[in-house]
């Protein structure tokens, strides 16, 4: 038996000639050139005449076994058996003779191949034939064909001429496709190795039947005809079995959706799959005749309605007429005008189509289509109409039920929206809105995400109702909450609490940005407002509370907005945010904030570094200066306590001049001692609006004689919202002394394209909170993705934070982003420390995590993985 790959698609046919050429080339060399014609035969017994293998040749290349394997197919085909006994029998021009015209015969007349294939399959078998016909003559060495020997010369001339079809198959693949699938080319190997074993001994028993009793060759053609319609048996049954397995997950995927396009999207998958085709799709028309609803699986993406071409009411109505008394079958060659112009955008090579009626809900008809066999062995026959046809008939029954569902869901949905939303503005409320609170409170204490909360209150509501009255009061709410709507970004909820009170929940910011949305309301309600023709002043009082730095609970969340609102009414100027000096939790507050200026001015604050490296070889680029704070009864006071503080009590200047002289003289420690790392060091938004802090580092690059290109200074999205102007002014001044500038934990504020490009940044910090569910979230996976992209097409490096195991580092490597920090490495250390963990225990080069992205990674992942093996910090800088 031979083992030839059939199912081959290319996309041209240029690399088929090319290697037609060399195969006919390599075929009339060992013709003209080789020794096979002077090579000695011995004489058997009984000769067969030469049409008599022609004839074989044909049977051979039409009973096929055909074995399909997800949605390739292989073919093996008996035609070895009959060109082993050629080779013992007759002479090489006989044998190609015969192997050719019976092959021909077959591929041309029967199964219709075209120019391309059939020449590239003629020059192909002349080519086996004349090697194998070289090599089993050769071992033999004029002996008869029997014994050891024959079975030896049989199975070298089968692998020679497997191995030869298996390179020529390869070759046009690569000429055509430009490239070569090694998995599909090891498979075929190895099968053609296995089958050639078993071939090679059958192949020696004939012969030996041949030579010795040739009158045993019929019964033992009897046997093979018996064993062949066995098998062919054996096959159809478990294809139906295979079938009835189909179409059982078929009628349970749909029956589980609801939804009429998720159950028509399982219902296309799985015809596509069960029927082995290229595209499945079904359309829903009316009583009128237009469609309704129209889904379509092709190449494994769906496409609906709109994205597919408008089909002809005509050709519609043609396909509906054809399936009216059953499902209408258009095999190879017999596909008709008006199904082809029905998919226009598709070459249609064979169909099958069955009809989909819906009448319990309302009057809609329906049809299916399959088309375009992927097996280029076989095309759509009866038992394909049948299956295609219970197939639809199970599909009409959950397509119903789903239309059933979605009626049943709308009115649930209609009633759960009138529970949850005020009845007024539409807006969810205060029930829905505690809802989603403790939403965001169990998310914030799961992942350490951040969110604001907005108390609001209508300054003058109460003389617009008792002026106007309360039909224009509530035009006024309206209006407002309109106007709230707009202002929402994705993840944000507003709702009203009642009266003239509403609530925002803004996922997803720090205070500073907190703030900067409280005065961007404050600026979009104070617009002018026409009720009635009478303009209305329409101003608000907003405070701001944050979690988790303020609450962790949703009722304390709003208790805290709310006296925070109160709060600003009563100022009578912009949004404020949350104060504990405001409630009974002041005393530790007030308490930090003495405290912290004692600290500053005796030293007490400790400057703790973080490594960074560059992930392709793990070599430490530089550290992460970060100030920690230990109080000597309370213990570690976290960042994020006393940072706020030191910027409430205006001391946040004095705490980044502390880190940023005590870092730079920890590194120049570091470089004496042969370290010669880099220093990245945070600077407040009050440092990046202040125009002298440029000339307080210039004075301390000098005193210290630091270079500047080795630091860093990071400053956040939000530093530079309050005042861009100043804030580009500021930052351009230090790049112009040669300090490197990055913009920390990006992503989590509102980042405007318009100054990012203009600010002189070299690198982008990704937020911690993107890189540490990268792997489980698709979404952050996309953000950190885009940031890395639009970090290099900036022309800056990216650094990704808050690294803790191996599988982020390698999905950031898939990414592109060159550095990363995080504890995966080492927590925050003290200088000393930090010089003793550079000196022994600092990462080296690791030895299997690019293989180990090579292997499990797109192309793509593994260019990038080969491009940056041990890359410099340069490749992405300009």
């Amino acid at each position: 038996m031979e083992l030839r790959l059939v199912a081959m698609r290319t996309r041209g046919q240029s690399g088929a000639w090319i290697v037609t050429g060399v195969l006919t080339a390599f075929a009339v060399a060992l013709l003209v050139a080789s020794p096979v014609t002077d090579l000695p035969m011995a004489q058997p017994r009984f000769v067969g005449p030469w049409w008599a293998f022609a004839l074989a040749f044909a049977a051979t290349e039409q009973f096929v076994i055909h074995l399909h394997r997800r949605r390739d197919a292989h073919s093996l085909s008996l035609s070895e058996l009959p060109l082993l006994l050629g080779y013992s029998m007759l002479g090489p021009v006989a044998l190609v003779g015969a192997r050719l015209l019976g092959s021909a015969f077959t591929l041309l007349v029967v199964k219709r191949q075209g120019p391309t294939k059939l020449a590239f399959n003629m020059a192909l078998f002349a080519s086996e034939v004349l090697l194998g016909l070289l090599i089993f003559r050769a071992v033999l060495d004029g002996q008869a064909p029997l014994g050891v020997r024959a079975w030896v010369a049989a199975l070298l001339s089968i692998l020679a001429t497997n191995l030869l079809g298996t390179l020529a198959v390869s070759a046009v693949i690569w000429l055509t496709e430009g490239r070569v699938q090694l998995a599909m080319l090891r498979e075929v190997v190895t099968i053609g190795t296995v089958l050639a074993v078993g071939n090679a001994a059958a192949g020696a028993f004939v012969i030996g039947v041949t030579w010795t009793a040739p009158e045993a060759l019929l019964p033992l053609v009897a046997v093979a005809v018996f064993l062949y319609i066995g098998y062919q048996a054996y096959l159809s049954l478990r294809e139906r079995h295979a079938n009835l397995q189909t179409l059982y997950r078929f009628t349970s995927s749909t029956a589980r959706s609801g939804d009429t396009r998720e159950a028509a999207a399982a219902m296309l998958e799985e015809v596509c799959q069960l029927l082995r085709c290229e595209m499945a799709e079904f359309v829903l028309v009316a009583e009128d005749g237009e469609p309704v609803l129209r889904i379509r699986h092709q190449d494994g993406q769906l496409r609906q309605d709109d994205d597919l071409p408008a089909p002809h009411t005509d050709d519609l109505a043609w396909c509906l007429a054809r399936v009216a008394d059953g499902p209408a079958l258009f095999p190879a060659g017999r596909t008709e005008a008006p199904l082809t112009r029905y998919l226009t955008d598709v070459p249609v090579k064979d169909a099958v189509l069955a009809s989909l009626d819906l009448e319990l809900v309302q009057r809609l008809r329906g049809v299916i289509v399959a088309a375009n066999r992927t097996s280029e062995i076989s095309t759509f026959d009866g038992t394909d109409a049948e299956l295609v046809g219970a197939l639809a008939r199970h599909a009409g029954v959950a397509l119903e039920n789903g239309q059933l569902v979605e009626r049943l869901r709308r009115e649930a949905a209609d009633k759960a929206h009138q529970a949850n939303h005020d009845s007024l503005t539409q807006l969810p409320n205060r029930t829905l809105l505690h809802r989603e609170l403790g939403r965001a409170c169990d998310r914030s204490r799961r992942d350490g995400s951040r969110f604001a909360v907005l108390f609001l209150d209508l300054d003058n509501f109460k003389q617009v109702n008792d002026t106007l009255g309360h039909a224009t009061g509530d035009l006024l709410l309206q209006e407002v909450a309109g106007r709230l709507q707009g202002l929402l970004r994705p993840g944000d909820v507003v709702g009203r609490l009642g009266g003239d009170e509403f609530a925002l929940l803004v996922a997803d910011v720090d205070a500073d940005e907190a703030l900067v949305i409280a005065d961007r309301v404050t600026a979009e309600l104070h617009q002018p407002c026409v009720l009635h023709d009478i303009a209305v002043d329409v101003r608000a009082s907003i405070g701001v509370a944050m979690c988790p730095d303020h609450a962790t609970d949703p009722d304390d969340l709003m208790q805290r907005a709310d006296v925070t609102m109160y709060a600003a009414k009563s100022a009578g100027g912009r949004p404020r945010l949350y104060d504990p000096s405001l409630d009974v939790f002041t005393h530790r507050r007030l308490a930090l904030a003495a405290e912290l200026r004692t600290a500053l001015h005796r030293g007490d604050l400790e400057v703790r570094y973080q490594p960074r490296l560059r992930l392709a070889d793990r070599k430490v680029l530089g550290v992460e200066a970060l100030a920690r704070w230990a109080h000597p009864e309370l213990g570690p006071v976290p960042p994020q306590e006393f940072i706020p503080i030191a910027e409430e009590a205006g001391l946040i200047d004095e705490l980044t001049r502390i880190v940023l002289e005590r870092a730079i003289a920890d590194a120049i420690r570091w470089h004496r001692d042969g370290q010669q790392i880099e220093l990245s060091v945070n600077i407040s938004a009050r440092s990046v609006m202040d125009p002298a802090f440029p000339a307080h580092v210039t004075e301390v690059l000098r005193r210290t004689a630091f270079p500047a290109d080795m630091l860093t200074l990071e400053v956040t999205e939000s530093s530079m919202l309050t005042d861009p102007v100043r804030a580009v002014a500021t930052l351009e001044a230090l790049a112009r002394m040669g300090v490197r500038l990055a913009i920390d934990d990006f992503g989590t504020g509102f980042s405007s394209m318009a100054y990012l490009k203009r600010l002189p940044l070299h690198e982008i910090k990704v937020d911690q909170g993107f890189v540490r569910h990268m792997l489980t979230d698709d979404n952050d996976r996309v953000i950190v993705q885009s940031i890395v992209d639009l970090a290099h097409n900036l022309g800056m490096s990216c650094v990704a934070e808050g690294v803790e195991d191996d599988e982020t580092v390698l999905a950031l490597m898939a990414l592109g982003c060159e550095e990363a920090q995080g504890y995966l490495w080492s927590d925050p250390l003290p200088a000393d420390e930090l010089f003793t963990w550079l000196s022994t225990s600092a990462p080296r080069a690791p030895e299997v995590e690019l293989q180990v992205l090579t292997d499990g990674h797109s192309g793509q992942d593994r260019r990038w993985a080969a491009r940056h093996a041990g890359t410099q910090r340069a490749v992405w800088t300009r």
